[in-house]
């Protein structure tokens, strides 16, 4: 949500910061100020940065601590980015350092030195109300500041970046800004626009573009690509930056567009190209840091050679390399992480990146490659952590897309993740899987919360913990946090199937469901054969009231989910125009009905064609039998699909007030 003010401050100074925040909403103006607005398990940086893109002025509490603080040197770095107008409230008479001058020349400033501070607060927001109206603005007005000290005034030195940007047309404040006045720019500094160049400085986002295999044998892209989702994966748990997500990645594999294209399709600031050179007991790689900008340019080129056991301290030295170009400082966590040493036998490092290779893929076959590369893999080496984790990944994905029943699917789960996290206490893939057993399988709120927020302290980055995490809160009828971590976790992989169909579920969830039918049907636009996203839009179009356009998404459902054949499929859809959609459902449901007694049939699924058909009582007796097995459908049905007419019906009350759940809102 838009504030009026960011607050900048350091740690030490957070009492004097409270006093600003506190006075200025007592006047009306809305304040963001961290830690109060950051949501929790919503990254830091990226926090901070939404807070300053979309405030409209910036405050700056000066000190000999802010003054040195290096947050709040990102923090004013951003704002000049932006464009803000930024005001020097000075609590202390110190010079400014090297750093903080480079980005506030000195203009204009507050001055709040002498007690108390709160006289000189209210003089500050008269001078925030000023700029918050800049059409009504007098030039008298600032003259009459200026005249009684409210700000001051002092000559630039002409040096650093503010005569720099002034080249380029860049006008910034420090004290007051007021847009109107342009024509008094002798007395204050505003970013009124010009074209960025591009700098490592600016790089908050990035794309790891596949891999270039010039090592001469096709045979070896299956493990390149692991070794790109890898570095993916890796690069992610920096937390000041935002990672493109492997699917989307991939769609630009071969592509002939520029990376100015490419920067521009996936909105980040630069891209990561990486050719492998060789892939044998030794792996050769070259990476090169591009500029998005508006001209191609190369920020940085690498050249490494590592032992193929050693893929992950090689990876190491490439991220520590690539923070150092971009300035972004790194937290003692991740530097402790990046001194990490890992050696893996080359044998299990291929069948460990071949295996990860099919987690790209979520269809039975892909699953059951990955499952057979990952046991191989723990036989040669039964004490390295991420084959646990992944295998409890695959192991989980097969009880939902693979036809692997809950209770068999989830003892494999538990026990591989239970392992790997004894072996490795920070793997961020064994949190997340950990998270989604507590949320569907045990129903234990505060435990699965816990898990997911730690997983995304690991990794930032990873865009299905965070759709898992909006699933989770939709749950627990949090649904302005649920469609925060969404739609971040679309920005992340934006290109991915898997996560566009999910995206457009939450917009489901969130009671939109011409929005959900609209991401979702781009979906099956771009692959007319992602039944995931057929199965949403069968969803979302009967909630929309379009029965025609729910029972053509299942035509695409039952073939591939429940095997119905091509006969079968014609006397259905027979009954559909002779008879109409209930008398269809019917037979659909007969025909499921029977194949429950040989193979196993999601009970949400039931109960939701049941509701569809009006047959309330079916629609609780499957739901009940969900609810026994703990599968994951049955904790959503009275979120995403919107079943009003069982909210008020006892069976389903008791059933939900048995998962501890909030009752959801009747219509």
């Amino acid at each position: 949500m838009a504030k009026d003010v960011f607050i900048s401050y350091s740690s030490i100074d957070s009492a004097a910061a409270d006093t600003v925040c506190s006075i200025l909403e007592q006047n009306g103006i809305a304040c963001w100020m961290a830690p109060r607005d950051i949501t929790p398990g919503f990254p830091f940086a990226e926090a901070i940065i939404d807070g300053i893109k979309t405030s409209k002025v910036f405050v700056l509490v000066y000190s000999s601590n802010s003054n040195n603080s290096a947050q709040v040197m990102r923090e004013v770095d951003r704002a000049v980015h932006h464009g803000l107008p930024v005001i020097n409230l000075r609590l202390e008479d110190v010079p400014l350092s090297k750093q903080l001058e480079y980005y506030v020349s000195s203009v204009h400033w507050m001055d709040a030195t002498t007690p108390p501070l709160e006289k000189h607060l209210h003089q500050l927001c008269q001078v925030v109300q000023m700029f918050l109206k800049p059409a009504e603005l007098k030039e008298a007005e600032i003259a009459e500041a200026l005249r009684e000290g409210i700000i001051n005034k002092n000559e630039s030195a002409g040096t650093g970046k503010g005569s720099r940007i002034a080249k380029r047309r860049t006008i910034m404040v420090s004290g007051i800004l007021l847009t109107a006045l342009i024509a008094i720019a002798s007395l204050i500094v505003f970013n009124i626009g010009g074209i960025k160049q591009a700098r490592a400085g600016s790089i908050e986002s990035i794309v790891i573009l596949p891999f270039g295999n010039c090592t001469g044998t096709d045979t070896l892209d299956p493990y390149i690509s692991g070794m790109h989702s890898l570095l993916i994966n890796e690069l992610g748990k920096i937390e000041g930056l935002r990672i493109i997500g492997k699917v989307s990645s991939d769609s630009y594999k071969n592509t002939s567009k520029t990376i100015q294209q490419i920067a521009k399709e996936l909105k980040v600031d630069a891209a990561i190209e990486l050719e492998v050179l060789s892939f044998g007991d030794t792996i050769c790689m070259q990476p090169r840091l591009m500029s998005g900008g508006t001209k191609e340019k190369q920020l940085w080129i690498g050249d490494y050679r590592e032992a193929k056991g050693n893929l992950f301290n090689l990876y190491n030295q490439i991220i520590r390399q690539i923070a150092g170009e971009v300035k972004m400082s790194l937290t003692p966590a991740e530097e402790a992480m990046l001194a990490e040493s890992r050696n893996i036998d080359r044998e299990v490092m291929n069948a460990y990146l071949k295996g990860y290779s099919f987690l790209d893929d979520l269809s039975p076959e892909s699953l059951l490659k990955a499952r057979d590369y990952l046991y191989s893999a723990i036989e040669k080496d039964s004490e390295w952590a991420p084959l646990y984790s992944a295998l409890g990944t695959v192991w989980y994905f097969m009880g939902v897309f693979g036809g692997e029943s809950p209770e068999i699917a989830n003892s494999k789960v538990y026990e591989n993740i239970d392992k790997a996290l004894g072996l490795d206490p920070d793997l961020a893939e064994a949190h997340r899987i950990s998270a989604i057993m507590a949320w569907v399988a045990e129903w234990n709120w505060e435990k699965a919360e816990k898990e997911i927020l730690e997983a995304l302290t690991i990794n930032p980055n990873h865009s299905l913990s965070r759709m898992y995490y909006s699933f989770f809160l939709f749950t627990l009828q949090r649904p302005d946090e649920a469609k925060m971590q969404a739609d971040f976790a679309y920005k992340l992989d934006p290109l991915n199937p898997l996560i566009q169909s999910i995206y457009g579920l939450t917009k489901l969830m969130g009671g939109d469901c011409a929005s959900s039918l609209s991401v979702l049907e781009d979906v099956v636009a771009s692959d007319p054969d992602y039944y995931l996203a057929h199965s949403y839009i069968q969803t979302a179009a009967f909630q929309c009231g379009d029965l025609d356009k729910a029972f053509e998404a299942d035509k695409h459902v039952l073939p591939q989910l429940y095997l119905f054949d091509e006969e079968l499929m014609v006397e259905i859809e027979r009954i559909y125009h002779e008879k109409g959609f209930n008398a269809a459902y019917n037979e659909i449901t007969k025909q499921l009905e029977i194949l429950a007694e040989k193979v196993y049939i999601s009970p949400a699924d039931m109960s939701f064609r049941y509701y569809m058909i009006n047959k309330d009582t079916k629609a609780i007796d499957w739901f009940e039998k969900g609810a026994e097995i703990h599968e994951p459908g049955i904790l959503m049905l009275s979120t995403i699909y919107g079943s009003t007419r069982l909210y008020d019906n006892p069976r389903f009350i008791t059933v939900i007030k048995k998962m501890n759940l909030p009752l959801p809102k009747s219509e």
